[in-house]
């Protein structure tokens, strides 16, 4: 959000911009929402992430858009929809068919404001956007890391970083260049945002047992 903050403010003369946090959290939209044991369970697990966007995602937004002295509007953040949406019973807040936010994307259907292939396509992570699945983003992330932080180091992260000890080269990685600007100050990060009702260790989507192998979705 950084670079594409830099790229508004240096090509076009937009002040204001519209971007879609609390979209997977308020309406479920993340891949392992697919997973969850419950309409109840997903439902909590939805109000959880809610409550602690404003030290993620929304946080991020701002600093990241602000940065350029851009303002940033949420949409899928309006108190009103948040309300009304939550006041809905859990199950029809479920992905539904496969699909994710799929009570969002029932609003736009046979609207015309959007294509049904792309109102209906299901949800991608973020390595699907850049990179090939045969050689997914957090792979080479993972190869570059290898060059980067020792495995002794990464056995010894617990003693470094006793708060919020990184778990892999990776989030070490990452640590590292954080206490390089804020020392001491990793406690304003309360958790590791991680998968729910998944082993997967890795955040990214394509890691998950509930992917689509093909052009389908199936559960391994």
């Amino acid at each position: 959000m950084y670079v594409l903050g830099k790229y508004i403010k240096e090509k076009t003369d937009t002040t204001v911009v519209l971007s879609g946090e609390g979209a997977d959290e308020v309406m479920q939209g993340y891949i392992y929402f697919h997973k969850a044991p419950s309409a109840d369970a997903a439902d909590t697990e939805s109000r959880r992430l809610c409550k602690d966007l404003y030290i993620y995602d929304v946080l991020r937004g701002d600093r990241t858009i602000a940065a350029w002295g851009l303002e940033i509007r949420l949409p899928f953040l309006d108190h009103q929809l948040t309300s009304y949406f939550l006041s809905l019973p859990p199950s029809p807040r479920q992905p539904q068919k496969g699909i994710e936010k799929h009570l969002l994307r029932s609003a736009f259907s046979n609207t015309g404001l959007l294509p049904d292939d792309i109102l209906w396509r299901p949800k991608e992570g973020f390595s699907d956007g850049i990179t090939p699945v045969e050689r997914s983003w957090f792979k080479i992330i993972q190869e570059y890391m290898d060059e980067k932080i020792s495995e002794s180091e990464l056995q010894s992260a617990n003693i470094e970083y006793p708060y919020n000890t990184p778990h892999s080269k990776e989030s070490l990685y990452y640590r590292k260049i954080f206490e390089e600007f804020y020392p001491g100050m990793a406690s304003l990060t309360p958790y590791f945002w991680t998968l729910k009702w998944s082993s997967a260790k890795d955040p990214s989507s394509r890691t998950l047992e509930y992917y689509k192998t093909s052009d389908l979705r199936v559960i391994k």
